[in-house]
């Protein structure tokens, strides 16, 4: 005697392939976080370089060039 396969209803089909699509989306944007937004992506500020880029006090060629040196608001 052969036992029966049993029936699968459209209903555990339909979970089955809303939770597969969840977690192909959840890798994708886990994929794009990591590729664009991730921390290894974001630039270093610090509030003499803001200053100057806002004109918020006059700065002398020294602190640009000091801004320049220690990276300022630059993206390495």
């Amino acid at each position: 005697m052969v036992a029966a396969k049993p029936v699968q209803t459209w209903r555990s089909r339909l979970t089955r392939d809303i939770g597969w699509s969840l977690l192909v989306k959840f890798g994708l944007l886990t994929l794009l976080w990591s590729l664009f937004f991730s921390s290894s992506h974001r630039c270093r500020v610090d509030g003499q370089a803001t200053a100057g880029r806002l004109a918020l006090e006059v700065y002398q060629a020294e602190s640009l060039a000091r801004t320049a040196t220690a990276g300022g608001d630059r993206c390495d």
